[in-house]
């Protein structure tokens, strides 16, 4: 079982975005320093 999965290793998510909203996600991915990662949802 990995770090992450037993919630030993927190992984930030700096944003959520559906699909429909690539290009707001890529738009947040570009900021420096962002809070984490950027993710999409289907």
């Amino acid at each position: 079982m990995t770090l992450t999965a037993q919630g030993k290793l927190p992984l930030p998510v700096g944003g959520i975005f559906d699909l429909a909203d690539a290009a707001k996600a890529m738009d947040a991915a570009q900021v420096p320093a962002r809070a984490g990662k950027i993710l999409l949802r289907a």
